[in-house]
C-alpha cells in the first residue's frame, strides 16, 4: 500500500499542486489507511475542497469545530482555512472522494465575474465550511454534481468544458446559499488562524527540541494564556496533546523507514525519556514501539496504523 503524508510548507501551505497550471483541478478516491494513524494532517491550501465520504466515517476538524460525515455525507471546505481530518474506526474501512480546484479555475481573476461572485466569498472571511448531507435539498444537489465531476475526471479527454460547467454550478448553489447567511467566520477568527499557523510552524520546525508554552507564545507574539485559547480554537486540542501526536508521527515513520535504535528514535522526536515515549506510543498504537517495528518490518508496503 502506497504510504502518503500531508507534506506543509513551513506556512502549514499544503505543499503540493492540485492539477495544472493550465487545469487546475484533481479529484481523488482516498482510502485513510495510506495516512499515518489514519489521518490527514493539519494544513491549509488555495484550493476549494468538497469531500464526500464513500465508505465508513470520518470526522472533519476545522478550528474548534468538528463534523462527522457518515457514509453519502460530504463537506465543503473553502480557500486558506486550516483543516484536517481522520478515520473514525478503522482506517481501512474509511474512504472518501475529494475535489479540489482553483478559484481562478471558475472565471479569470482579472474578470468582473471573479471580482463580484468569487473573490467576495473566499477565504477565512468568506463562506464557512459547510457540511453537505442527502437530507437537504441543496446539499443533496450538490453531492449529486460532485458524483458528476468525479466521474467526468476520470474521463476527462474531450470534457473539460463539461467539468468547468459543473464546477461553476456548484459554486454558484454555495454561493446562493452564502448570500442567506450571517459571516460566522471574521476579523478574529482570521487573526486566531494567523496565530494558530505561527505555533503550528514552530512545532514543525522544532518538534525535536524541547518546547514550552512560552516558545508557542513568543512565535504567536500573544501571552501564555491567549497561546493555550488560541491553540484550542484553531485545532481543537491543548498544545501538548498535539505536540506529542506529532512527535509521534514522526517517531513511527523512523522506525517504518530507519535502522535508528529506539532510543534514537525516541531521542530524535523530542522525548527525553525512552519509558515515557514508550507509554505514550502504546496508547496511541495498541503495541509499543518494537512491536510496531517487527510489524512493518513483516509488512513493508504497511502504512502506520
Amino acid at each position: 500500500m502506497e504510504h502518503k503524508k500531508v507534506v506543509t510548507k513551513p506556512s502549514l501551505e499544503e505543499d503540493k499542486v492540485h492539477g495544472t497550471r493550465e487545469f487546475p483541478v484533481q479529484v481523488y478516491r482516498e482510502g485513510y489507511a495510506q495516512y499515518p494513524m489514519g489521518i490527514m494532517d493539519i494544513h491549509w491550501h488555495r484550493y476549494l475542497e468538497l469531500d464526500i465520504v464513500i465508505k465508513g466515517r470520518a470526522k472533519i476538524q476545522e478550528g474548534d469545530r468538528e463534523y462527522i460525515l457518515n457514509r453519502g455525507e460530504g463537506i465543503f471546505v473553502n480557500s486558506n482555512v486550516l483543516h484536517k481530518s481522520r478515520a473514525m474506526g478503522n482506517p481501512r474501512e474509511t474512504e472518501q472522494i475529494s475535489v479540489l480546484f482553483a478559484p481562478e479555475f471558475l472565471a479569470p481573476l482579472e474578470s468582473d465575474i471573479y471580482k463580484e461572485e468569487v473573490q467576495p466569498f473566499l477565504g477565512q472571511d468568506g463562506m464557512r465550511t459547510e457540511v453537505l448531507s442527502p437530507a437537504v435539498p441543496w446539499q443533496r444537489e450538490v453531492l449529486r454534481l460532485c458524483g458528476e465531476a468525479e466521474e467526468c475526471f476520470r474521463n476527462i479527454r474531450g470534457k473539460r468544458m463539461e467539468m468547468h460547467l459543473l464546477l461553476c454550478r456548484i459554486w454558484k448553489i454555495l454561493v446562493n446559499e452564502a448570500e442567506g447567511q450571517t459571516p460566522e467566520i471574521g476579523n478574529e477568527n482570521r487573526i486566531l488562524q494567523e496565530r494558530g499557523r505561527k505555533m503550528l510552524s514552530y512545532i514543525e520546525e522544532h518538534y525535536a527540541e524541547p518546547v514550552t508554552a512560552q516558545d508557542l507564545a513568543d512565535a504567536a507574539k500573544v501571552s501564555r494564556t491567549e497561546c493555550f485559547r488560541c491553540f484550542r480554537e484553531v485545532t481543537g486540542q491543548k498544545p501538548f496533546a498535539y505536540l506529542n501526536r506529532y512527535r509521534l508521527r514522526q517517531a513511527a515513520d523512523l522506525l517504518k523507514n530507519t535502522d535508528l535504535s529506539i532510543c534514537e528514535v525516541s531521542s530524535q522526536c523530542g522525548f527525553s525519556y525512552q519509558s515515557y515515549f514508550g507509554k505514550l506510543f502504546r496508547e496511541a498504537y495498541g503495541m509499543t514501539p518494537y512491536e510496531y517495528r517487527k510489524m512493518v518490518d513483516r509488512n513493508p508496503g504497511l502504512g502506520e496504523l
